[in-house]
């Protein structure tokens, strides 16, 4: 059970992530400083460094909070869906959109994040990234369970698993990008997708 200063410290350090994520949106995370969140907060810098030693810290903390909600939704998606193989793998992908839908500029601002701290988050593409990317891994997961006459070996399924999740990161990116989409064009889209394209590049 955390003590009262505990909890003080968490709540103070979630409001800094908060106001971060909040400059993200404004003006992008190349410009996010410790003075800019200072100031959101009404704080002095120093109270920041209080918590947080220096501004890499912080991304990395920023990033790990949009990260982990991927994560949990994927996740959960995972091991509450009884269904198995493609259906299972269906939901997830649901998931993960709708967990992406629900967060559009935070998460197409780290998307698009070339720094050495937002790519430690969100590359997949490197070889070996199923055994580092808890999303990624449990994708892989899914895709094995799937029957099939070839079964896949290590190699083939990571560069499968990698192929369905940049695929999906495409489809997500141009949603948020192409604001005027109704969400009837919207939902028609992401169930093509989910029912089809998914389908296809999942059992060949």
């Amino acid at each position: 059970m955390l003590t009262r200063r505990e909890k003080e410290n968490r709540i103070m350090r979630e409001s800094i992530i908060e106001a971060s994520k909040v400059v993200i949106q404004e003006e992008g995370f190349e410009q996010l400083s410790i003075r800019k969140i200072a100031k959101k907060l009404d704080y002095a810098p120093s109270i920041i460094y209080h918590y947080f030693k220096n501004k890499d810290e912080l991304m990395h903390s920023v990033m790990q909070s949009g990260y982990q909600k991927i994560v949990k939704a994927v996740s959960n998606a995972y091991h509450s869906d009884k269904s198995k193989g493609l259906e299972k793998l269906q939901h997830m992908t649901h998931a993960y959109i709708q967990a992406a839908l629900d967060m559009p500029e935070e998460f197409l601002k780290a998307q698009l994040d070339q720094s050495d701290i937002g790519l430690k988050h969100t590359a997949s593409l490197f070889k070996g990234a199923v055994k580092e990317k808890p999303a990624l891994q449990i994708l892989a997961l899914s895709i094995q369970q799937i029957p099939r006459n070839h079964p896949l070996d290590e190699e083939q399924l990571e560069l499968r698993a990698q192929m369905i999740a940049v695929s999906t990161l495409g489809l997500i990116v141009k949603l948020i990008i192409e604001k005027n989409l109704t969400k009837t064009q919207k939902k028609r889209l992401i169930n093509n997708f989910v029912e089809e394209i998914l389908v296809a590049m999942a059992t060949i």
